[in-house]
């Protein structure tokens, strides 16, 4: 190098040796920083598998996650539009699995637009005017059910004024088996319950069970209501279409409150969902209380 020819130059005109040393010696150190700086920098920007952060950058992530916050507190039929989007796919994807199941679950319904509703609600604007004391097999539901099932108060998954009589995990799906004149529709054979002599004069969808995922978590619950605002989505329900429904949020599943504080979801979310037969739920808390209630009658 250079430097030691000059080194050797100065030494040789009897420049005080210990006062060249320390002089060369700053001045190899600070070099020596300089290059180990340059390439590190030059590795981190030729070389992808090169992930050491540098001491001044700092990484940012987004807390977000395509949820939205701030929708109203009824935002089953809200009237405002989310910008949440979802896939709406019914094409299989993958598997999940309960902590306390015994397989997987093959979700069919992947990325679903999901918003909540509840036993009693009453009707207002916000949420189409549909009232929720009867559902669309049981006249007499919030009776049933043992009153509102208020998600503003809770203890835990029960409401907090009463324990409820039925399943608090329960849903809403946009498809009756029931027509508009209450009789039986030719496509409900597809319910899972369709086979069952013992509901052979009430709903074949009533009762019946679904998976449900959200961010990595499984949980279970029971069809008791249709909607939201669809009633005859067949081609969604039971085959691969997206949801047809247009309204509001776009959503193709409702959920309990208790379904929303288990998977702590936002009022307007995606869920992956599944039927599954009653002898596969696993235990859990949407086992507490079971809703066997066959509702209003089938009209012959």
């Amino acid at each position: 190098m250079k430097f030691f020819r000059n080194y050797k130059y100065q030494y040789d005109q009897k420049v005080s040796y210990p006062r060249q040393v320390v002089l060369s010696f700053l001045f190899v150190t600070f070099l020596l920083i300089s290059s180990a700086n340059f390439i590190l920098i030059q590795g981190r920007l030729t070389n992808p598998l090169f992930e050491l952060a540098l001491p001044w950058e700092h990484s940012t992530t987004s807390s977000q996650d395509g949820q939205v916050k701030g929708v109203k507190s009824n935002p089953n039929k809200s009237t405002k539009s989310s910008p949440v989007t979802g896939s709406g796919s019914s094409k299989t994807s993958g598997t999940g699995t309960s902590p306390s199941s015994n397989g997987p679950v093959d979700f069919k319904h992947l990325g679903i637009i999901t918003t909540y509703f509840w036993a009693g609600e009453d009707a207002t604007g916000a949420n189409g005017h549909i009232p929720n004391a009867a559902s669309a097999w049981d006249e007499q539901w919030s009776t049933h059910y043992g009153g509102i099932d208020n998600p503003a108060s809770r203890n835990g998954y029960f409401p907090a004024s009463f324990t409820p009589k039925e399943n608090p995990f329960y849903f809403a799906l946009p498809y009756n088996d029931y027509d508009a004149k209450g009789k039986r529709k030719s496509t409900a054979g597809s319910c899972l319950n369709s086979g069952d002599t013992s509901v052979a004069a009430y709903s074949w969808c009533k009762n019946t069970w679904i998976a449900i995922r959200h961010n990595g978590k499984v949980a279970y619950a029971q069809w008791e209501d249709v909607g939201p605002f669809q009633e005859d989505d067949f081609n969604y329900v039971f085959g691969t279409a997206p949801p047809k429904n247009t309204r509001d949020a776009k959503a193709g599943l409702d959920v309990s409150p208790a379904l929303r504080s288990y998977f702590g979801m936002q009022d307007v979310d995606t869920c992956d969902w599944s039927f599954v037969p009653a002898s596969s739920v696993p235990t859990g808390p949407w086992k507490q209380i079971v809703t066997t209630s066959k509702g209003t009658p089938v009209t012959q």
